[in-house]
């Protein structure tokens, strides 16, 4: 991966001292750093849909009054991301209609280790966005 090299020499001189210290710093190239970025947006977006499903996980389990705006607002935006994994296994209610909604514990593990791999293959194909530095000081006392 390419990455931008730059170096910087200072020297600090006295009458019986003389002191050389050189700094070459490699950054990560603009495609590195927006690799890096792109990996942040996508953890950002699956925290935000695991919160979610975590609310609606939640609100089912103590049988949230689905007429409530809140529960009505959450189980509206999380309907689409939770129906690919209903009817996969049965759904425990109790008599006062609380339930745990196991699709909603799918989901979030599905789209977590879908993320998982999205980033990984970006770290696989694009490398690291680690940036390093090295520093040579030379001392001369008289």
């Amino acid at each position: 991966m390419s990455t931008e090299r730059q170096e910087q020499v200072k020297i600090e001189r006295d009458a019986n001292y003389e002191r050389r210290q050189r700094v070459v710093a490699y950054a990560p190239s603009t495609r590195v750093v927006l690799v890096s970025r792109i990996s942040k947006l996508i953890w950002l977006f699956v925290g935000i849909i695991d919160v979610l499903l975590t609310l609606r996980f939640v609100l089912k389990l103590i049988a949230a009054n689905p007429g409530n705006g809140f529960a009505d607002f959450i189980y509206g935006l999380t309907n689409a991301m939770v129906a690919p994994f209903i009817g996969l296994v049965n759904t425990p209610v109790s008599a006062s209609g609380s339930m745990v909604e196991l699709a909603s514990i799918f989901a979030m593990v599905v789209y977590t280790l879908v993320a998982v791999i999205i980033v990984q293959l970006l770290r696989i194909l694009f490398a690291s966005t680690g940036s390093r530095k090295a520093v040579t000081t030379v001392e001369k006392i008289d």
